[in-house]
């Protein structure tokens, strides 16, 4: 088990990984992905049906879009599940530690009751010569 705790390993969200950034990117992904599907498909396919066009349309949105969103959404979500996986593995070591420990004093308070009772109703003097054990 570690000596530092979990709270210790967590990184601070950088620039890049904050919402509004996230969507800004997107946003502007699409919106020149999109662009250059439609400027490729005035220069080639001016001539086809539109059910032809929407078909080769979404296909070259989804071609040029697949790279940044899988780098700005779904590594990072894949990275923050790992790192969760693994904070939430550190918890339950230490929550099983600390349960080992609580039962471990629940003990030796038990022992401890039981000899200062012993003591407390002994009729005979008692003697202590070695505090320390």
């Amino acid at each position: 088990m570690n000596s530092k705790s979990p709270q210790n390993d967590i990184q601070p969200v950088s620039t890049f990984l904050k919402p509004f950034w996230l969507f800004s990117i997107a946003l502007i992904s699409i919106f020149v992905a999109e662009a250059l599907v439609m400027f490729f498909m005035e220069l080639t396919f001016s001539s086809h049906s539109l059910r032809y066009a929407i078909v080769i349309d979404s296909l070259l949105l989804s071609g040029l879009l697949f790279i940044p969103l899988y780098f700005l959404f779904l590594r990072p979500m894949l990275i923050h599940v790992q790192r969760s996986k693994i904070i939430e593995g550190e918890i339950r070591e230490y929550n099983k530690a600390l349960r080992t420990e609580v039962e471990e004093r629940i003990k030796v308070e038990s022992d401890l009751r039981l000899f200062r009772d012993l003591i407390n109703q002994t009729q005979d003097s008692v003697l202590v010569i070695d505090p320390e054990a």
